[in-house]
């Protein structure tokens, strides 16, 4: 697809200086519509502006020229422009930003925010089982909660909101089981089930542990 896509452009004697980015959009769209995997993709089904779309879209511009520069259209044939469905209005600027987290999360982790927490989780132990990290999206409050877990016993669990954009990603079988209305006969039933899965996972991380002496200890 990407000696496809250069082919076509260069037909027009464009050098990777003066690409021009709503021109190369509509090429990618166009043989994404012939070799593309999904024939639902949002560019391929709603056929839009594409200036109006790059315009609305601040960071994909500078994508479009480095994919042009690179000669590989990867990137941008993998955002959601692409991939998600008819019915979906997608966020280019969203999806570089879960790409740009999901690519953080494979580097080592910087900074003493994992101890900060661990210490406060430890030091106030007496206090309420529960303690609220409170950032704005994309400053690494997930990955810091990892990390904690990576020095006290955790288990992790997601239940961001379906429609959510941060990463990692939502539990969706868990998430279908807590709040699926329809399962339970009444809201004590539901807490019932939820206390019973809690249970489970006591239970495990006990056994994971050894004994019941060490799981108290905290180790």
């Amino acid at each position: 697809m990407d000696k496809t896509i250069c082919k076509l452009m260069e037909k027009d004697d464009l050098s990777e200086a003066d690409v021009d980015a709503p021109d190369l959009l509509e090429v990618i769209i166009h043989v994404y519509s012939i070799c593309g995997k999904n024939k639902e993709a949002y560019c391929v089904t709603h056929k839009p502006d594409v200036a109006q779309l790059i315009a609305q879209n601040a960071s994909l511009r500078p994508a479009l020229e480095k994919a042009w520069k690179e000669k590989s259209f990867a990137q941008i044939t993998s955002s959601v422009l692409f991939c998600k469905g008819p019915g979906e209005r997608p966020s280019f600027e969203v999806q570089m930003q879960i790409d740009a987290t999901e690519k953080a999360w494979k580097y080592s982790y910087i900074g003493p925010y994992a101890d900060v927490l661990k210490d406060t989780i430890v030091k106030e132990k007496a206090t309420p089982n529960f303690l609220d990290v409170i950032q704005s999206s994309g400053f690494g409050k997930s990955r810091t909660v990892y990390e904690v877990g990576r020095k006290l016993f955790s288990v992790y669990i997601n239940l961001r909101d379906e429609k959510g954009t941060g990463y990692p990603s939502r539990d969706p079988a868990l998430c279908k089981f807590i709040s699926r209305a329809e399962y339970y006969r009444d809201d004590l039933d539901r807490k019932s089930h939820c206390a019973a899965f809690l249970r489970g996972i006591f239970t495990a991380a006990i056994s994971a542990l050894g004994t019941e002496q060490r799981y108290a200890r905290g180790v």
